[in-house]
């Protein structure tokens, strides 16, 4: 999540600097890993039903609930195994790779 904080500020700012409000932020770090886990199964709903219900809030007040913001941020898998899995796909692939001799 922290990798979003320059992002967030930077917003925040925009949105003070030209005195408007800034409504919040839908978050969703790792988020390739949740098409994987909406296509195997894994228990991941409340997130989209949590992003859904956010724009909905979003249209109708103007704002996004902390509640809302948070499930749409949560952890799907630990960072370490997150970090794990990506590492050996990426591997994996390079290894595929065939590169022509100089």
């Amino acid at each position: 999540m922290d990798n979003f904080d320059p992002l967030v500020t930077h917003v925040q700012a925009i949105c003070k600097n030209a005195c408007w409000e800034c409504a919040g932020a839908l978050l969703r770090p790792h988020g390739e890993a949740l098409g994987y886990m909406i296509r195997k199964g894994f228990p991941v709903q409340d997130v989209l039903a949590a992003a859904k219900n956010a724009g909905k809030e979003l249209a109708k007040t103007g704002k996004i609930s902390e509640q809302d913001m948070k499930t749409v941020s949560r952890e799907l898998v630990p960072l370490n195994t997150f970090v794990e899995i990506t590492n050996r796909g990426f591997k994996q692939a390079l290894e595929k790779l065939t590169f022509p001799e100089r």
